[in-house]
């Protein structure tokens, strides 16, 4: 697995211990999740969640993965077009609250899936997306926009794994136009 070491992020649940995290863009998980799992263990890196996009894969075959310690948190899996989709692994030890927010969801636009964690000191929210954004004004990103409103709690914190993909060739001036108010 190339380029993990610097995609490894570290905060604090709370005073005495970090959580670590791991985003990927797999581009197909079922023949590398042995590698995947192999490369952290000889780079002895403890992550306690796993956010990857475009496994490739259904829910149900998600499941028979990554079983060394991890669990599936929440997934989206194209059901009509090929490739695609996001997934988040948790440590088995974690406690997680799966949240739905497949209601955001459609295929090459906005594929994202979300878990929340809680400790006494803190809540984060955890989410793994795919953006697909064609134009400035794009649903998708009007979705992403609409996702993180909805989840809002003035308590809890965010991260946000994933690819958003941008059509430079496209006659749109992003330089100019794109504005996120986070």
């Amino acid at each position: 697995m190339h380029g993990h070491r610097n995609l490894k992020n570290e905060r604090s649940l709370d005073s005495s211990n970090s959580l670590h995290s791991f985003h990927q863009n797999i581009r197909g998980l079922r023949r590398k999740s042995e590698e995947l799992i192999i490369s952290f263990e000889m780079e002895n890196i403890n992550t306690h969640i796993l956010c990857l996009s475009e496994h490739h894969m259904e829910h149900h075959g998600l499941l028979r993965l990554i079983s060394s310690g991890y669990t599936v948190g929440l997934s989206f899996s194209r059901k009509h077009l090929q490739s695609g989709g996001v997934c988040i692994f948790v440590r088995k030890d974690m406690n997680i609250k799966k949240i739905d927010i497949s209601h955001n969801c459609r295929e090459k636009d906005l594929e994202i899936c979300a878990v929340e964690l809680e400790t006494e000191a803190s809540k984060l929210i955890v989410l793994s997306v795919i953006e697909f954004l064609k134009e400035i004004l794009s649903n998708s990103l009007k979705k992403l926009d609409d996702t993180l409103k909805y989840l809002y709690k003035p308590t809890a914190e965010f991260l946000l794994c994933g690819d958003i993909n941008i059509d430079y060739f496209h006659e749109n001036n992003w330089e100019k136009n794109i504005y996120l108010p986070y």
